[in-house]
């Protein structure tokens, strides 16, 4: 994505900085996605300057804010700010080229963050299986949770339609994508992942893409009790799963490829088949698939609790 959608305004410490010195690597960065009223994002502001101490950004829309105004009050936050409408994917993309942290976490203006376990989360994000993310629990405004799990089916008519399911109070949930999108991210593997694909629309295909290409290369998702985000006033969400333009890329790198006899090959599709993104995506990542979508849905556990 060109940065000529978005402006970047950093935070006070990364004024004056050299090329060299702002280019370093801190641990953490969390990302407050401006996405409730200006109310909601005054106090996420606050709440995580006061109870964290990490690099903040906000990202948001240029008619939403006064920049000037909102940088004076809040000079230790980093603003991405963009002048027409973004996808989520772009949102992210824009999040992991600037943040110049290990690991980012993805955040709401209209959700509250009632649980952050540093130490866990840390644990599990570096543990053995390399997961690409960290998925909160989600609670809605009574404080009941969502079933924010997405456990695949086999495919039928050559579509993906999973199915939900609560995730464990006490333990990690593998998700075959993070609801909302939200959640840790690790930043080196999200940017070898090349990211969210700017050629789907919605946010579903875009998450899907994503996060289904990660469990196929090898990378899982996890919904974990260490990070817990809650709904400031909606009770329920539902998300938009219909077909947008672009979906059938989503479609074609998910779903064109088989795994026989430990080789990996295209897969044969008449109805969903994007022929730039066999060319482009499948083809020259063929070797890097680790499973096809089939054999994922057939070794998954869904949890128990549920």
């Amino acid at each position: 994505m060109s940065q000529s959608n978005y402006q970047i305004f950093r935070s006070k410490q990364d004024i004056g900085l050299s090329i060299s010195t702002l280019h370093r690597e801190d641990f953490l960065a969390v990302a407050i996605l401006d996405v409730g009223t200006e109310d909601d994002l005054q106090r996420s502001l606050g709440w995580y300057s006061r109870n964290m101490d990490i690099r903040l950004h906000v990202i948001t829309l240029d008619s939403r804010i006064d920049i000037q105004s909102q940088r004076a009050e809040w000079p230790d936050v980093t603003w991405i700010v963009f002048s027409d409408l973004p996808s989520f994917g772009e949102k992210i993309n824009a999040l992991a080229n600037e943040c110049y942290t290990t690991y980012f976490c993805v955040v709401r203006s209209d959700m509250d963050m009632v649980v952050f376990e540093g130490a866990k989360l840390l644990a599990a994000a570096e543990g053995h299986d390399h997961p690409a993310l960290l998925a909160p629990t989600v609670i809605n405004m009574s404080g009941e949770t969502f079933p924010s799990v997405r456990v695949p089916v086999l495919p039928k008519k050559n579509t993906i339609a999973p199915i939900s399911f609560l995730p464990s109070p006490i333990e990690k949930t593998a998700t075959l994508y993070s609801f909302m999108g939200l959640g840790l991210y690790d930043r080196a593997l999200f940017q070898r992942m090349r990211g969210y694909d700017e050629a789907l629309s919605g946010d579903y295909w875009q998450i899907l893409d994503y996060c289904g290409r990660c469990w196929l290369f090898g990378y899982p998702i996890y919904v974990v009790p260490y990070i817990s985000l809650q709904f400031v006033n909606k009770q329920t969400v539902i998300e938009d799963c219909s077909e947008k333009p672009g979906f059938k890329r989503c479609l074609t790198k998910l779903l064109g490829v088989v795994q026989k006899r430990n080789t990996n090959r295209i897969r044969r599709f008449a109805r969903f088949i994007d022929k730039d993104a066999l060319n482009t995506d499948v083809r020259p990542r063929l070797a890097l698939y680790k499973t096809d979508f089939y054999k994922l849905t057939e070794s998954w556990v869904p949890p128990q609790n549920s």
